[in-house]
């Protein structure tokens, strides 16, 4: 026998379907609101509710600065003795070492560098001379100090924070791409300068070895270190590589050499004279350049294998 239901009672239980239906709705429009709600302020970069917001400071950028002390001004006036009173291995070393030495010293933070290099022969006055001429290059500047992010705790109103955050997050990017803008400027600068010095580093590794058998005029050489180094406010140097030998007086005039304030002996090795002549040659050419006006501590004597080993030029 069917069962009926009241129409009283019907009525009731689709009130409350509706009823169901239309919270269910509810439901779903509020899910979908909040949705959309998180999306915008995720967008406009708003802290979440119940969380903290997501922005950090500016990245550290990609081009490193190059970290050097400042060097002033220098001039290096470079002797190399020739064959047969140098060996032809050691003549050509000491070409090697002063081309590396210039392309390594051929970096940021210096005031500039140049180096003449000349040759010892019979007439050491008239001789060959090379030079190499790095341009002043400027310092690589550190990292710039950024400005702190806001606290998001000293804030009420969270609009207000954003606007203090971005104008932080602004001024820094400014900082950090006008940094990377000069570090840029810089290398490339650097590396025009490293490619004009490479080709004459590379001539003076390529200079052929230099035969003279007429004689040894020392004095010549050391007469043309002090006119390259007139009128100059750099740091000066001289480097000599060479046994010393001198056996000529065409320029045995007197030298000023006050101005070097180093004195650096490479290669030299006594192979031609006893350890005795060699001694108190050495002791006379050192008497020598302090008569010239260097201090006798600003000479240093290198051997063939102390130079390789210390890397000794200047």
């Amino acid at each position: 026998m069917a069962q009926h239901i009241h129409p009283f009672v019907d009525r009731q239980l689709k009130n409350k379907r509706i009823e169901l239906k239309k919270r269910l709705w509810i439901v779903l429009v509020c899910a979908v609101l909040f949705g959309l709600l998180c999306c915008l302020l995720a967008a406009c970069n708003l802290p979440l509710p119940g969380g903290s917001s997501d922005n950090t400071a500016t990245p550290t950028p990609g081009i490193t600065p190059i970290v050097s002390t400042y060097q002033r001004s220098r001039l290096v006036s470079v002797l190399i003795d020739t064959p047969p009173f140098m060996q032809a291995t050691y003549y050509k070393e000491a070409l090697n070492s002063v081309a590396d030495r210039v392309l390594e010293q051929t970096t940021v933070c210096q005031g500039g560098l140049t180096v003449f290099v000349s040759f010892l022969g019979h007439d050491s006055v008239h001789t060959k001379v090379m030079s190499i001429t790095v341009p002043p290059l400027p310092c690589d500047e550190a990292k710039p100090t950024l400005q702190p992010l806001p606290d998001p705790k000293k804030f009420t109103n969270q609009y207000d924070y954003i606007d203090a955050l971005n104008k932080v997050n602004t001024a820094n990017d400014g900082l950090i791409a006008a940094w990377q803008a000069n570090l840029n400027a810089n290398h490339h600068l650097l590396a025009d300068t490293r490619a004009k010095v490479l080709q004459d580093v590379n001539a003076l590794k390529t200079q052929p070895v230099i035969v003279d058998a007429s004689g040894a005029d020392l004095y010549g050489g050391l007469f043309l270190a002090a006119q390259e180094i007139q009128n100059s406010n750099a740091v000066k140097s001289l480097v000599i590589a060479s046994q010393l030998i001198n056996n000529t007086l065409l320029n045995a005039a007197p030298i000023n050499l006050s101005g070097f304030s180093r004195v650096n002996v490479i290669y030299h090795s006594c192979e031609t004279l006893s350890a005795s002549d060699c001694l108190a040659n050495d002791a006379k050419f050192k008497q020598t350049l302090v008569s010239f006006g260097v201090k006798m501590d600003a000479i240093h004597f290198y051997t063939p294998g102390q130079t390789s080993a210390w890397y000794i030029t200047f």
